[in-house]
């Protein structure tokens, strides 16, 4: 899913919200959870982890993992013959509750790079990319299976 649009208009806040008003990636990170709560009988069980990744001046930055040094750290980019396009080095953390996904969204906004624009005084001058991985194990037939579930939540940098 991707936010496109104009410095200013809303993008971030469509994407992420405030904590009065929660924007996509908080609300489907919740419906994920409460689905797992209202369903607690079924024969399956799922595993949930996330990245936040911003990518500014065509350099990708990992937006939860800080670089020890003075200079942020670049990762590269990636394709895998049978899985595609990743990040090599790219972080992934397994949550386990709504809590835990804030605190991540948080840190990772926090991590991002702003700028003022004649439009907005802190604008977010990068791409940024919050994946969800959701691993569903269930048992049919007596026979294990997994269904992998990969989404990406982007929030463009103005298009000017």
């Amino acid at each position: 899913l991707f936010a496109y649009g104009q410095t200013g208009s809303g993008k971030t806040y469509t994407m992420l919200g405030t904590p009065a008003s929660m924007g996509l990636t908080p609300t489907d990170m919740q419906g994920l959870f409460s689905r797992e709560e209202d369903h607690p009988s079924l024969p399956s069980s799922c595993r949930i982890k996330v990245s936040f990744l911003e990518i500014y001046n065509e350099r990708v930055r990992d937006l939860l993992k800080q670089s020890d040094q003075k200079k942020p750290y670049t990762l590269r980019v990636r394709e895998h013959p049978e899985m595609g396009p990743y990040v090599q080095g790219l972080s992934q953390h397994v949550v386990t509750n709504y809590k835990q996904v804030i605190q991540l969204l948080e840190e990772g906004i926090a991590n991002r790079i702003t700028a003022a624009t004649h439009v907005h005084e802190a604008s977010s001058r990068s791409h940024a990319i919050f994946t969800i991985h959701y691993t569903q194990a269930i048992l049919e037939n007596n026979l294990p299976s997994e269904i992998a579930s990969k989404i990406n939540l982007v929030d463009l940098a103005g298009r000017e």
